[in-house]
């Protein structure tokens, strides 16, 4: 392979991996994928089947002093609509990330960031579960990324908006900011929130990240769909395994974290016992 200088893409020297039983790729969704392709292998599930937890934040403003930067993140969450594919969360947040929700005018900009001392942020993520993407490698150490936020997952995600302002509110605030392209600035009340609620809006309106992904070196029984077999090894070639969330052939209901674990436990173990 190639060490490649992160900015320029330019190749700095070469690297040589000698493995003596199997190679395991833990590289992640979205490198995984890249270096099966770059290598020559060919399955049509390898890079395919990207999935995510679409996620969201919104902001409220109190008249008493919060401090959002102090604290532990995710420190309170809420499960209560999970089964509707929707989880809120409470989250620690520094300037930049609440800057995103202030409005982008410069005048309003200087008004809202008065209040960052007394501002609050909490997140949401959706299941996932009509949305799906793909990783494709591209020359010169590129890749692209499709993805596709279905409109399941775009209701769920105004739902989830909707719920935070109303969580909002409830609590004290004086403003909550969702950051949604056509709703209205600031949420103050019901009927604002009701906007948010039933109106019509595409996937560019709504600000969308995610942490978690998924997806792209599903593991299953079917070697024409899946990339590896339940055990992690890979269909297309001799002693590879995957060891990370690709493998995982749709999207959670929680995060993903002790999932992976367990499977690289068992992988551990697979391993040791098979070499």
């Amino acid at each position: 392979g190639s060490v490649l200088e992160p900015m320029t893409n330019k190749k700095c020297f070469g690297a040589r991996f000698t493995a003596k039983d199997c190679v395991v790729l833990a590289a992640g969704v979205l490198a995984t994928p890249q270096i099966m392709q770059r290598t020559g292998l060919k399955h049509k599930g390898i890079g395919a089947n990207l999935r995510v937890h679409p996620s969201l934040y919104a902001m409220g403003t109190f008249n008493e002093t919060v401090m959002p930067w102090t604290g532990a993140t995710q420190g309170w969450h809420c499960t209560e609509f999970i089964k509707s594919g929707i989880k809120l969360e409470s989250m620690w947040a520094d300037a930049g990330v609440l800057s995103e929700k202030f409005p982008s005018n410069p005048e309003q900009f200087q008004r809202h960031i008065k209040d960052y001392s007394q501002a609050a942020a909490w997140a949401g993520w959706v299941s996932g579960d009509d949305s799906v993407g793909s990783v494709r490698a591209m020359p010169g150490g590129r890749a692209d990324f499709v993805f596709h936020l279905g409109d399941g997952d775009i209701r769920r995600l105004q739902e989830a908006n909707a719920k935070l302002a109303e969580l909002f509110l409830a609590a004290g605030a004086k403003e909550v900011f969702t950051g949604i392209n056509g709703a209205p600035e600031a949420i103050r009340s019901a009927r604002d929130i009701k906007r948010i609620r039933t109106g019509t809006f595409s996937a560019t309106d709504l600000p969308s990240g995610s942490n978690h992904v998924f997806g792209t070196s599903a593991m299953g029984g079917d070697r024409d769909k899946h990339v590896t077999d339940s055990l992690g090894a890979v269909y297309a070639a001799q002693d590879l395994f995957v060891c990370d969330t690709g493998l995982f052939p749709r999207t959670p209901g929680v995060n993903p974290q002790q999932t992976i674990m367990a499977l690289a436990h068992r992988m551990g173990e697979t391993l040791a016992a098979r070499y």
